[in-house]
């Protein structure tokens, strides 16, 4: 009969030994890191259920809010520059909404292609207008089409991307019947991005997280008017991180509403929104000083 004991101790004395304790440390540090995918995973899916959880129709007293909104309610902007391969597909997305009463306005930055031509033949709907000034880039852009717009809420919608169809609808309903709430967002879907291997960007609002990086892309908020005559428009200064900066000033004294509703999603059509290092590391130190905000420690 062997002896286990006896032979363990051999096997430890053996040649044996160093492979199977570097065995052994491989497999603790296996597990280690089964368990931080697990956390991880388990995080995501918690994520994913609070965007996608069974909730009421509509908010309470919905339905009476809305109805006491001035027409039109939301004021679309949508700033653009020779897109005119994709900013049809963008306008048809603002088309598909559930929710009716908006204005749309296409805000043609100097482009030099078939972009009005394109624009046009959406023009025969009443609520979409068409703007256009010489290439003064996006932010001045989204200024101009809110200084042209009238409605009491806000969205903007980029030339290349494109809305989910439910997407206003939830937002004016919680901006409708939250009067505390100012700045409302949903989720941002995007294959380009690298969030640590995540397709959806979507986190409850937590303004020290914000100080850290921008988790509200342009596309996926809506905020009320008063904001901007309280805060300001848009920074033209800026060639990158405009969208952070607004978010964080528009955020300042009071909080944003997270909405279980897919906003968005994010296309890469060409290149034409690339960032040049140089820029987005100066804009970074920009906007953490326009906001009185230090960068987090490394």
């Amino acid at each position: 009969m062997v002896n286990l004991r006896n032979l363990s101790r051999r096997l430890r004395r053996s040649r044996l030994a160093p492979p199977l304790r570097w065995i052994k440390r491989r497999l603790w540090g296996s597990e280690y890191a089964i368990r931080a995918q697990m956390d991880t995973l388990q995080s995501r899916i918690y994520r994913l259920e609070q965007l996608l959880q069974s909730a009421p129709e509509r908010p309470p007293g919905a339905s009476a809010a809305v109805a006491t909104l001035e027409s039109p309610a939301v004021s679309v902007v949508m700033p653009t520059h020779n897109r005119a391969r994709y900013v049809g597909e963008a306008i048809e997305s603002v088309l598909a909404q559930s929710f009716r009463d908006w204005e749309l306005l296409v805000v043609d930055d100097g482009s030099e292609d078939d972009t009005r031509s394109v624009v046009a033949r959406f023009l025969v709907d009443p609520r979409i207008r068409y703007l256009h000034q010489s290439n003064r880039g996006a932010s001045a852009a989204r200024n101009a089409g809110i200084r042209a717009s009238r409605g009491s809420f806000i969205a903007y919608l980029d030339d290349d991307n494109v809305w989910y169809p439910d997407f206003l609808k939830k937002a004016v309903d919680v901006l409708a019947t939250r009067p505390e709430i100012s700045l409302a967002y949903g989720a941002l879907v995007t294959d380009i991005h690298n969030f640590h291997q995540e397709r959806i960007l979507w986190k409850n609002f937590d303004r020290a997280l914000l100080e850290t990086g921008n988790y509200i892309d342009t596309n996926v908020m809506v905020h009320r008017r008063s904001l901007v005559d309280a805060a300001g428009g848009w920074d033209e200064s800026l060639k990158s991180l405009e969208d952070w900066e607004l978010v964080l000033r528009y955020t300042r004294t009071e909080p944003a509403a997270a909405i279980n509703v897919l906003a968005a999603y994010y296309r890469h059509c060409d290149d034409t929104r690339i960032t040049k290092l140089q820029d987005y590391q100066r804009d970074e130190g920009a906007v953490l000083a326009k906001n009185g905000d230090r960068p987090p420690a490394s």
